[in-house]
């Protein structure tokens, strides 16, 4: 496995003229604190920090060392956008084979700004931008686990929603890949129910959307540590209910699942149970699964 990458980017101003001068990219490692970054067998990283300056046609491009090369696991690289000596704008990354920024997808990016379009008569749309994210889901930096003949479940519930729509993409990553089977997936919506508690709440499990297949695009999870997006799934998407997302991997799946250790409230929002539970007759079963968070990525699509 390759343990460097080339990152590339065009940088520009608004009327996407290429920047140069005093622009630049500025690539941090992160996420290492308390251990010494270190590329096993080959070198030791005392600098955690790179800068990338515009070639003449205003690209950037920088080699880095791919984040799954780096003791510790779980590392990743924060991008700033400089110019002028202003920090523009800034995201964090994985980096794990060679690709250019403006298709690279942020770790963990925020809630999408609000919406001040409209028809040109003063008016507004209620809908959500397509790609949205349907909530904001911590990133998964804290463990692996081969959940092959397991479901994956992903709650996320009413007060969550930051985002509204009618179709949706599920985005999952996984690692140390030797084969991704995903034997079956689908997505289904309950009345909201608690968010943490247990005794004293009335649960509505009885599905008001019944669970509804999807599929990843052919060449999906070609690469490891990458997350990619499901193809389009029509449900509706509002604040009025809880949605479930499970996905079964067949038990010859045979790559690693990311996986977070993160406290409650995220522990009650994801998890996975033994078997294929993407069918059941209401959401009693799968809502027992939500203990740890195992999704990438949900967001509102066209």
């Amino acid at each position: 496995m390759a343990t460097t990458c080339t990152v590339t980017a065009m940088i520009t101003d608004p009327s996407q003229t290429n920047l140069l001068g005093n622009a630049y990219v500025k690539f941090r490692l992160r996420n290492f604190l308390g251990f010494v970054p270190q590329v096993s067998g080959t070198s030791v990283m005392c600098e955690d920090t790179i800068v990338a300056y515009p070639n003449p046609a205003g690209v950037i491009s920088q080699v880095i060392t791919c984040n799954t090369a780096i003791s510790p696991v779980n590392t990743f690289y924060t991008v700033e956008f400089w110019n002028q000596g202003r920090l523009t704008s800034s995201a964090n990354y994985f980096f794990n084979s060679s690709i250019d920024l403006s298709v690279a997808q942020e770790i963990n990016p925020p809630p999408p700004p609000p919406y001040y379009g409209g028809s040109g008569s003063g008016s507004s749309s209620t809908s959500s931008p397509v790609g949205s994210n349907v909530a904001i889901l911590p990133a998964l930096q804290s463990g692996a686990g081969g959940l092959a003949g397991y479901t994956l479940v992903l709650r996320i519930p009413a007060g969550m929603i930051a985002a509204v729509g009618s179709k949706i993409k599920v985005g999952l990553s996984f690692y140390s890949i030797t084969s991704v089977a995903i034997n079956a997936a689908t997505v289904g919506a309950t009345l909201p129910n608690p968010v943490a508690g247990v005794g004293g709440f009335s649960y509505n499990y009885s599905w008001t959307t019944a669970p509804i297949a999807f599929t990843w695009p052919v060449g999906s999870f070609a690469n490891a540590s990458q997350i990619y997006l499901s193809n389009a799934v029509a449900i509706p998407v509002d604040a009025a209910h809880d949605l479930y997302v499970m996905v079964y991997l067949d038990p010859s799946h045979n790559a690693d699942s990311p996986y977070n250790y993160e406290e409650p409230p995220w522990t009650l929002f994801g998890g996975y149970i033994l078997g294929n539970h993407t069918n059941e007759a209401d959401a009693s079963t799968v809502a027992t699964a939500v203990n740890e968070q195992v999704f990438s990525q949900v967001i509102i699509s066209a």
